[in-house]
């Protein structure tokens, strides 16, 4: 695939646990490690698909940068020494399935989804449901936290049952599944420099 018919990058990367704690590391905490780790995945992604300057002299791997990328999904997992990565999108062979992708501003943008359904994958959406369900073979995508979602608070940072992350990931998943009439969902959280700031990338892979 050359990078301009590249639609999602799909990266499970690997995070610090208390054995590979160093005082080399950027943090001590193994659990903040994962934002790190997917940040900087992110923006390697970005680098390779010239979304983001490696020549940027304001550079910087952190979950908390400027730039981002619209195609890198990443997601840290501690069974890992390093990166697998998974790559999608239309080169001159596709077969029998298409991928077509987006971005969510936020966890509230349906409308975006919408949009890619009906203008990029011809497919009908009535009545607030998707009207061929059976031609979607995956959903993706990237749900990030937000302490405010179009200026109202949200309890997902403040919740001391469930974390952050699993807040967001159920709410996007459960507005998506509504549209797709389906629950076969890969939603997945912690979206740093994937996307803009609470919101994030998604992709339909569809016949």
């Amino acid at each position: 695939l050359a990078p301009h018919e590249l639609k999602f990058a799909q990266v499970k990367c690997p995070l610090l646990t208390s054995e590979r704690l160093s005082s080399n590391c950027i943090t001590q905490d193994t659990y903040e490690s994962m934002a790190f780790s997917r940040s900087a995945s992110a923006v390697g992604v970005g680098m390779a698909t010239g979304e983001i300057d490696q020549d940027d002299k304001d550079l910087n791997y952190g979950p908390h940068g400027g730039c981002a990328s619209i195609i890198a999904s990443t997601s840290a997992g501690v069974e890992l020494l390093h990166s697998e990565i998974v790559v999608l999108g239309n080169g001159a062979t596709s077969g029998q399935f298409r991928a077509a992708n987006g971005v969510m501003k936020d966890s509230l943008d349906l409308p975006s989804i919408v949009r890619c359904l009906t203008e990029k994958c011809k497919l009908p959406v009535i009545d607030g449901q998707l009207a061929q369900p059976q031609r979607i073979a995956a959903f993706l995508c990237k749900a990030d936290t937000a302490a405010q979602i179009r200026g109202y608070r949200t309890t997902q940072y403040t919740d001391s049952d469930i974390n952050a992350t699993r807040h967001s990931r159920a709410a996007v998943g459960g507005l998506v599944s509504g549209l797709f009439a389906d629950t076969r969902l890969f939603v997945s959280g912690g979206a740093e420099r994937q996307g803009p700031d609470g919101g994030g990338p998604f992709l339909i892979l569809y016949s």
